[in-house]
């Protein structure tokens, strides 16, 4: 099976994205970027973004299994990471990342330094990926980001964590989880009722948000209050920075926890 990744230029590319929208996130016509704001992203005279796709080629057709766009900013030499996705029965198969990095090879070109973006933080995955394997950093807890036309399938709020990246300083190496349990020793860990004044504190996250979120949605809404209360006393009030994502097993128990480093 080929994959061939490049930028969406066509309108079956377009077409494909849309329709990618609508099914993976659930997005009502009202909320999908539309064929013109993709249109938009795409021009090259002056550069307005990055419009990426993996593709599955045959000799049928080109089949788009994933995704990612990222727009321009006001902020110098920097980009805004919209949105990025792959189709589920391609999950888990190194295609997100290898467009994260197929994105950061085309923003380099184009002399951008930084890239921004937000994401679940709740969600262990994602983290991982982002904050360990690309080295992502978590600067800001932004509320309720997204107001869609249509929230009735969510049980909690749309709050997100807003990244960093250093493009420039990105190397392929995953940090080292072997020294989990002597970072567990040596930070306190911070909940809703005791919020440590320590130059790092752990805040546990969810093994799997994604999954709490529909099959138990009081859990969810629980995780996400008591977390907020942490991330907003010490990302946004304090400047703290979301510096690692710890997995560990207590009592036979895999627990998650979020590093979180004073500047």
């Amino acid at each position: 099976m080929k994959i061939d990744y490049r930028e969406l230029v066509s309108e079956d590319d377009f077409s494909q994205c849309i329709e990618m929208q609508r099914n993976l996130f659930n997005l009502s016509d009202v909320d999908i970027l539309s064929p013109l704001i993709l249109q938009l992203i795409a021009r090259k005279n002056p550069p307005m973004g990055i419009l990426l796709g993996a593709f599955i080629e045959s000799e049928q057709n080109q089949e788009l299994v994933g995704f990612s766009i990222a727009m321009a900013t006001f902020q110098e030499r920097s980009m805004y990471g919209a949105m990025i996705g792959v189709k589920p029965q391609y999950q888990s198969l190194g295609y997100g990342l290898n467009l994260i990095l197929k994105l950061r090879e085309f923003a380099l070109k184009e002399n951008i330094n930084y890239l921004y973006g937000v994401f679940e933080p709740l969600e262990k995955k994602l983290a991982h990926l982002y904050i360990n394997h690309l080295g992502f950093t978590g600067i800001k807890y932004q509320e309720s980001v997204y107001y869609l036309q249509d929230t009735r399938d969510r049980a909690t709020s749309t709050d997100k964590l807003l990244f960093k990246w250093d493009l420039n300083s990105f190397s392929t190496h995953d940090k080292n989880r072997n020294n989990s349990g002597d970072l567990m020793a040596k930070y306190p860990r911070a909940t809703k009722d005791v919020m440590p004044d320590a130059p790092g504190v752990l805040v546990e996250i969810p093994n799997d948000f994604g999954h709490m979120e529909k099959e138990d949605s009081a859990s969810a809404i629980y995780w996400r209050q008591c977390t907020k209360d942490i991330f907003i006393h010490y990302i946004n009030c304090r400047k703290y920075i979301v510096n690692d994502c710890l997995t560990f097993e207590d009592n036979q128990i895999k627990k998650s926890f979020y590093l979180l480093k004073a500047q």
